[in-house]
């Protein structure tokens, strides 16, 4: 048996052939895939864009593998339908699974340690806002010092992980994603599956039990 659990892809209506073929690769040997939040940025696109756009290509894989999705902040509940059933089989904000004699607790993180679009309502969510945010924050520092720059996301990371171990019993593990800093700490029971987008491909993958972090370029 093999799961597969990935986040924050922010697909848009723009169709990229070189992340599909990739998530194609991911979700194509599993058994179950976990959508665990932001897998459309609906800061950027409505869900009928989205529904409508190359990425639908991906829906019959996806349901075929049993997919169960998890909502983010940038997908939250409100902003979604009945339509998520095109690819996924059941809708909710945490799923929890047996793996390696452990119990994974998996929710996107944005209800743990809520971003400042969660913490501020006030503030703009544009589409151009939004693009433009994250064409500075991430693509352009990521494209001149790589990974390393995204450490200025472990602030969030360490609220969830004292979120984890307020509020989560000892054999349980905390797999999150919403930073978009990757983390793999089976001693401190913290994962984050960190993203898959500007050519970085990141997923946490359970084969038999067995967990394993993939971390690769695309």
């Amino acid at each position: 048996m093999i799961s597969v659990v990935f986040s924050d892809t922010h697909l848009t209506k723009k169709f990229e052939k070189t992340k599909f073929d990739f998530l194609t690769r991911l979700i194509t040997p599993a058994d179950r895939v976990i959508i665990n939040g932001d897998f459309w940025d609906g800061y950027i696109v409505s869900l009928d864009d989205f529904l409508e756009s190359g990425w639908k290509k991906l829906f019959p894989l996806l349901k075929s593998r049993e997919t169960i999705y998890l909502f983010g902040n940038h997908d939250r509940k409100s902003l979604s339908d009945k339509s998520l059933n095109l690819f996924s089989v059941s809708q909710r904000n945490i799923y929890k699974m047996k793996a390696g004699g452990k119990i994974l607790h998996i929710e996107h993180g944005c209800r743990i340690a809520p971003a400042a679009d969660d913490r501020y309502l006030w503030l703009p969510h544009g589409r151009i806002l939004t693009a433009a945010y994250q064409f500075l924050r991430e693509k352009i520092p990521l494209a001149i010092l790589g990974k390393p720059l995204l450490s200025y996301y472990k602030s969030q990371n360490n609220r969830m992980r004292k979120w984890l171990n307020s509020n989560l019993p000892e054999n349980t593990v905390l797999v999150c994603g919403h930073s978009h800093l990757a983390e793999f700490n089976l001693r401190e029971r913290y994962i984050n599956t960190g993203f898959i987008r500007w050519g970085y491909g990141q997923y946490l993958k359970i084969d038999n039990g067995k967990m394993e972090f993939i971390d690769k370029r695309y």
